[in-house]
């Protein structure tokens, strides 16, 4: 199996790299970084032969990515992935497709607490809840790409991951089954003074209902 990562820049234009990658690679699995809600992450797409997948399903959403660009205009690479999808389908092509990311409460979280917004929240030891958000949907992601590949072992499958290089290199190292000490280093070490032993009190003293039931739903501390 060969993995592939490609990001796409959140900006004032669209970016092409995964719409362009799916034609270039023709892959047989695609996963996105878009909410799981249902807990099945194929897409219902996926339980139909290529040439007779609902496309009129796909143009509706298609549809409602263009409504959404107007105040996103990156969100126009999403319409450009499926148009590029829809190619492959035609052609006899099957790409299976995955929504690999935590359920919609849980992405809700940054920003109904303007945690994107916030100066540096990616540098270590600083804003603990943002840590813990980050952490809890990489767990998610990381837990449901396992599932997904125990199905795949094809060696000769070719899976494009289009989840951000941030996330995906977290995702990778969690895929690599680190011990709990690891993990705790990976994500919170840098935190001063809170230990294995403390951090899920801490998790409980931030007093967000949706951070502490993923917290112990998912976590590795629990």
């Amino acid at each position: 199996m060969s993995v592939f990562q490609y990001s796409c820049i959140e900006g004032n234009k669209p970016d092409l790299r995964q719409a362009e990658a799916v034609l270039r690679k023709r892959p047989d699995v695609i996963l996105f970084e878009a909410p799981n809600n249902t807990g099945d992450p194929g897409l219902a797409y996926n339980a139909y032969p290529p040439t007779h997948k609902p496309l009129a399903e796909v143009r509706k959403h298609q549809t409602m990515l263009q409504k959404a660009a107007r105040e996103a205009p990156w969100v126009v690479s999403d319409i450009e992935v499926y148009e590029n999808i829809k190619t492959l389908w035609r052609e006899g092509h099957d790409v299976k497709l995955y929504h690999i990311d935590a359920p919609s409460e849980l992405l809700r979280e940054t920003i109904l607490h303007g945690w994107n917004n916030i100066e540096r929240p990616r540098r270590r030891g600083v804003h603990f809840p943002w840590w813990v958000y980050i952490y809890l949907r990489e767990r998610i992601m990381a837990n449901t790409v396992e599932r997904i590949f125990k199905n795949k072992r094809d060696k000769d499958q070719v899976v494009l991951a289009f989840v951000q290089k941030f996330h995906w290199q977290h995702v990778q190292f969690l895929l690599t089954h680190p011990t709990k000490r690891a993990v705790f280093d990976y994500y919170f070490g840098a935190f001063d003074g809170l230990t294995e032993a403390t951090i899920s009190s801490k998790v409980t003293q931030v007093n967000n209902p949706i951070l502490l039931k993923y917290w112990q739903k998912v976590s590795d501390f629990r």
